[in-house]
């Protein structure tokens, strides 16, 4: 059963699926230290192994003295975010990746739609696969959910054909989700904002 639901972490776990099957013998993903939680998480899941870099305190992003250690012949794939919303550049961190032969993920789920310091891109769209998340709190909310982008097309194909054969959400958890958009549509709402900023003060 697969149990890793919330935001973004179903989607994750459906790009690691998907490079499992293509590169069997490869069992770590390349973690930035300092990232959402549920990314260690879906790769727990899927049966890999968390390889955590430090990061550069200055720039937010990896440590690349301590990236070229960690990847090796065992990396299934490197993973770099866009933290806080700020874009990174991922030429050097997808060339290492690359020159590995392990797979590439650009994670825009706090970035969605920000352009990257390279001239015409946007984050989320320059890995092999790119991570997308709909949650509360994130630059586009649906209320929850995710998407994934592939740009590696074995990658694509393996993906949707893992996706087909997951079953599909039940009516009770379809119609959690549309309650959980309307109580978010409320809650941001100037006058419903109100309300939730007196329980807040009640609660404290």
């Amino acid at each position: 059963a697969i149990k890793c639901t919330p935001q973004k972490t179903i989607i994750f776990f459906l790009i690691l699926e998907a490079g499992k099957r293509l590169r069997p013998d490869r069992r770590e993903v390349v973690l930035p230290a300092y990232t959402c939680p549920v990314l260690a998480y879906a790769t727990c899941a899927a049966g890999l192994r968390v390889r955590l870099v430090d990061m550069d305190p200055l720039t937010l992003d990896y440590d690349r003295a301590a990236l070229e250690r960690a990847i090796g012949p065992q990396t299934l794939a490197v993973v770099s975010v866009h933290p806080l919303g700020l874009p990174r550049p991922l030429d050097g961190v997808r060339a290492r990746a690359h020159a590995a032969g392990a797979f590439f993920v650009d994670d825009a789920a706090q970035a969605f739609g920000a352009r990257g310091p390279e001239p015409a891109t946007c984050t989320g769209a320059q890995g092999d696969a790119g991570l997308f998340s709909f949650g509360p709190g994130k630059p586009l909310s649906a209320g929850g959910g995710g998407a994934a982008l592939f740009n590696d097309a074995s990658l694509a194909a393996a993906a949707a054909e893992i996706f087909a054969a997951w079953p599909r959400p039940r009516l009770a958890s379809q119609l959690l989700a549309w309650v959980r958009i309307a109580a978010l549509a409320v809650a941001t709402h100037p006058r419903g904002w109100w309300w939730v900023a007196r329980l807040g003060r009640g609660a404290a």
